[in-house]
């Protein structure tokens, strides 16, 4: 689930929002603009900032109206169904990667660390893309569909590594 942050400013402590739900980890940091929170449960993890500008009496979820504000509306209900003992009935693809996008992403991010070390590409074709394929020879090879299914793969890769990760949702374009 890709992480958003829910803005929680109020003086009432952020306990009771913590002991609503058995989670299974919570780790927070202290910073100077507040505490952040990493809760963890089997409904799936969530991250909190319980913010230092505390202008009221009870606890209130901000949602900045910035490009991240429909992705974080859709956190802090999934986190209020959470907290209330249920799971979200649907997933928005905005939300989370599906697991074909988990697995080519850590296959390119393989394919660098892989090719950092030396590998050729045909050495990345046939241990991490076509692990099970029999190994192409000589003219088969550089004529082949896999080379260049290799070669498009990691263009990509490196292009993500280059600053292509700023266009996934959660990325602000600017930094």
């Amino acid at each position: 689930m890709l992480g958003t942050t829910i803005i929680q400013t109020g003086t009432e402590p952020t306990g009771r929002l913590l002991s609503d739900l058995s989670w299974k980890a919570v780790q927070s940091c202290a910073c100077s603009d507040g505490l952040h929170y990493v809760l963890t449960s089997t409904f799936g993890r969530f991250r909190l900032w319980r913010s230092n500008l505390a202008a009221g009496l009870s606890p209130a979820f901000l949602i900045p109206d910035d490009a991240l504000a429909s992705l974080r509306s859709e956190a802090l209900y999934r986190l209020q169904l959470a907290c209330a003992g249920q799971r979200a009935a649907f997933q928005t693809s905005n939300f989370s990667p599906s697991e074909y996008q988990r697995r080519r992403l850590a296959n390119m991010l393989a394919m660098l660390d892989a090719r950092e070390a030396g590998a050729t590409i045909r050495e990345l074709a046939f241990t991490l893309v076509y692990p099970n394929s029999r190994l192409l020879r000589g003219a088969e090879w550089k004529a082949s569909g896999e080379k260049r299914h290799v070669l498009r793969l990691l263009r990509a890769a490196l292009k993500l590594r280059d600053g292509g990760y700023r266009g996934f949702p959660g990325f602000d374009r600017s930094i």
